[in-house]
């Protein structure tokens, strides 16, 4: 009786200790705006690695923001950017053991600014 509760309890040992706990996080991500000095491209993208669902993307133009719901992934857009013109992106979604990670990339002439933003579950 004894051995067999031993071996019962050395299970259960065993059983927790395999298992691994799921951790969801709400995830608002965002790189704020970017002013271009001169005209040239904007990328906007997106990735997801493990368990990680987008909601919502937004990315602003100088024409103004566009909504995209429940985006395909992995993302990526690129447009044309005029000098002064504001740019920037906005993720909201949810990382369960994975994670979602957005770019944003200005590229006037030899001049690259690029802006990360990250988030694990």
């Amino acid at each position: 009786m004894i051995k067999l509760r031993l071996l019962v309890l050395s299970l259960l040992v065993l059983c927790f200790s395999c298992m691994k706990g799921s951790y969801t996080k709400s995830c608002e991500l965002t790189t704020g705006y970017q002013t271009s000095p001169a005209a040239g491209i904007v990328t906007f993208e997106v990735h997801i690695t493990g368990s990680a669902y987008l909601q919502t993307l937004i990315y602003h133009t100088g024409d103004g923001p566009v909504t995209v719901e429940k985006p395909t992934l992995p993302y990526f857009i690129s447009l044309p950017v005029e000098a002064n013109e504001r740019t920037g992106l906005q993720v909201k979604g949810i990382a369960i053991e994975g994670s979602i990670n957005i770019q944003h990339t200005v590229i006037t002439g030899t001049d690259t600014v690029r802006v990360q933003d990250g988030c694990e579950g």
